[in-house]
């Protein structure tokens, strides 16, 4: 399958956490706490409690955050929220736990230029 969606992640993180003036190098991948619908679709449930699970709550590197949050179907989550982790010394993103191709998520965003991410 064509995972291009790995490397639109890749740059969009590393846009994101320039903009931030951090200089970690790691994430924590969390699902978003206030987001309250359930996964919708197979895959959206297959991420959900079969593929993040293994990988929630420790440190990945760039490359291996963005082909983690990468479906089979080169689906991405519908948003993430990336903030800054002192504690921990590491960027955290707070994900969505749907997962849409990158026409759904470029039009949930609009003009954003980091989308999915939201700086919070």
């Amino acid at each position: 399958m064509n995972r291009t969606n790995v490397e639109f992640l890749t740059q969009q993180l590393e846009k994101a956490t320039k903009r931030m003036n951090s200089r970690y190098s790691t994430f924590i991948l969390e699902f978003d706490p206030n987001e309250h619908q359930a996964p919708k679709t197979n895959m959206d449930e297959i991420m959900f409690y079969h593929a993040l699970p293994k990988i929630l709550e420790k440190k990945l590197r760039l490359e291996d955050t963005a082909n983690s949050l990468v479906t089979a179907f080169n689906e991405i989550p519908l948003w993430m929220k990336l903030t800054e982790d002192m504690d921990e010394g590491s960027y955290r993103l707070f994900i969505s736990k749907r997962f849409r191709k990158r026409k759904v998520v470029d039009e949930w965003h609009g003009n954003s230029d980091l989308k999915p991410i939201l700086i919070q």
